[in-house]
Order: C-alpha cells, then sequence, then structure tokens
C-alpha cells in the first residue's frame, strides 16, 4: 500500500512506522468511499477534542490520550488523502492546525479544572498563570516547527524559494485572521532566516534552485530539523500520559514551559549560525 509521505526524510519514527502507515489505510478506504480530505479532518478534530475532555476524569485519561492518538491517525490521513487526490488547499491546512490548536487549549482547559478539584481555591492563580505560559508557549513552539519543516521542504524537495501563500476568497472570517496571525508569528519569530531569503533571492530572481543550494541546505539542516520534530505532538501524547501516570496533571504545563522552551532555544541559536554558515557557503560557490 502506497504511503503517501510529505518528505520522507523529515519524518519522526513513530510517524514513519505508526501513523502514516496507519493514515495510508485509512486514506485509501476514504479514497474508495469516496470521501474529501476535510471530512478526515473534521473526524480528526472532534477525535481530538473529545480525547482531551476525557483526560478530565482519572478512570478515562489514559483511554482519552488513545482518542488523541486515534485523531493523529487521521490527521496524517487527511494530508495523504489530499496528495493522494491532488485536492490540496490552503484552508484544508489552515484546519489542520486549528484541528491541533483546539485539542490541545482543550487539554489546558481540563488540566486547569482537574487542578481546581483537587488543590484550595487559592490554586487558581497558579494553576492560571501555568495554563497561560504553557498556552503561549506551545503556541510559539508549533509555529516554530511547522515553519522550519516546510521550509525544508521547500529548499530540498521542491528546490524553490518558499513562498507565502496569500489568503483566498476559500479563507474568511475566523480562518483567514488565524492564517495571518499564524505566518506573522513565524515570521517575527525567525527573523533571522531574511538574510539568507533576501541572499538567495537576488541569485536566484526566479525562485528555482539549483541542486548545490538544495544539497547544501540538506547537509546544514537535516540534524537541526529533527531538533525541530521535538515541537510536535508525539512528545506532548508522551509527556501527557506521564504526567496521568503520576498523577499530577500540572506537570504537562511545567514541561510546555521550561525543558521545551530551553531545546527551541538552543535550537534558535544553532538555525541562526546554521543559516549564516550556508548563506557564506553558498555566496562563496557561486562568486557572488
Amino acid at each position: 500500500m502506497t504511503i503517501y509521505y510529505k518528505a520522507y526524510e523529515i519524518e519522526e519514527k513513530l510517524d514513519l512506522y505508526f501513523f502514516h502507515p496507519l493514515g495510508a489505510v485509512i486514506a485509501h478506504i476514504a479514497n474508495a468511499v469516496p470521501l474529501r480530505p476535510n471530512h478526515l479532518t473534521y473526524t480528526s478534530m472532534v477525535l481530538g477534542i473529545s480525547g482531551a475532555v476525557m483526560v478530565y476524569w482519572p478512570s478515562l485519561a489514559l483511554w482519552g490520550v488513545v482518542m488523541m492518538v486515534v485523531s493523529s491517525i487521521f490527521d496524517s490521513a487527511d494530508g495523504q488523502l489530499a496528495r493522494m487526490q491532488k485536492t490540496g488547499t490552503l484552508k484544508g491546512r489552515v484546519l489542520d492546525g486549528v484541528t491541533g490548536y483546539l485539542t490541545f487549549i482543550t487539554i489546558h482547559l481540563v488540566v486547569c479544572a482537574r487542578y481546581l478539584e483537587t488543590h484550595p481555591f487559592p490554586g487558581i492563580l497558579v494553576i492560571f498563570v501555568l495554563c497561560v505560559l504553557s498556552g503561549v508557549s506551545h503556541s510559539l513552539q508549533a509555529c516554530l516547527y511547522d515553519f522550519f519543516r516546510s521550509q525544508y521542504v521547500s529548499y530540498v524537495i521542491r528546490r524553490r524559494l518558499p513562498q507565502e501563500k496569500a489568503p483566498t476568497e476559500e479563507l474568511t472570517g475566523f480562518l483567514a485572521w488565524a492564517y495571518q496571525d499564524y505566518t506573522r508569528r513565524q515570521r517575527r519569530m525567525t527573523w533571522m532566516r531574511s538574510a539568507l531569503e533576501t541572499s538567495l533571492g537576488k541569485l536566484y530572481p526566479s525562485g528555482e534552485l539549483s541542486s548545490e543550494v538544495a544539497q547544501a541546505y540538506r547537509r546544514w539542516n537535516r540534524l537541526l530539523v529533527k531538533g525541530w520534530n521535538l515541537m510536535g505532538d508525539n512528545l506532548r501524547f508522551l509527556y501527557l500520559t506521564a504526567a496521568i501516570l503520576i498523577g499530577g496533571l500540572e506537570w504537562y504545563f511545567y514541561f510546555a514551559i521550561v525543558p521545551l522552551n530551553l531545546i527551541a532555544g538552543v535550537l534558535l541559536l544553532l538555525q541562526s549560525r546554521s543559516d549564516r554558515n550556508l548563506q557564506k557557503e553558498i555566496e562563496h560557490v557561486v562568486g557572488y
């Protein structure tokens, strides 16, 4: 059975050997029915939010994680179905992202509700601060995760300078706002990339990159993109499971605030150095 990867070389092991193979099964079944990618996206959304709500009850919490894992399988399936049917759209991509955000917003609310049930009322301030810090951290980390993975696909797989897609008529209201806000935050956090893009824009005004540039980008970013994968959902599900097992859901907040932010900070420093070295190498090769 064909598995339709976005880019094989940047995928995590769990995705390669679990989520994508199972997602391919669902995508092939959906294609035979036939269903559209957005049908799978909405199914993923319902499963993800329902699973997050289940975490509130200790007896159902682990089953809630299982349901969120199933949601991620459908998340993989909708992308594969879109590539199979060649029907990928910006709206589908935005809906896909919104699904993940709604699931994790629900998790944050559930953790707060569970904490307040087992702690005195003054604890509301503590858990509220942790919730906000964790939510902001998660949002920024998700932006970085998506940005650098998408950039890798553009430079290495498509061999084109990345181009931000403008909102189309299919994006209106909340979806249009969410997309514009998301891309603005990505650009603010990845300002160090602008020098590389400006330099390459002068060297390759058509946007088409040479194989030498693609190979150089791969060499400087192959390990870094694996590091950015740590900002994805898989590690969060594992840590949420650990928090459930130790009986302290609030530890999920600490995980997003402390270790993941430290990792993101280190990766940004390494990414900045990598971009400078890549820019120098490319300009030296082409004699710019």
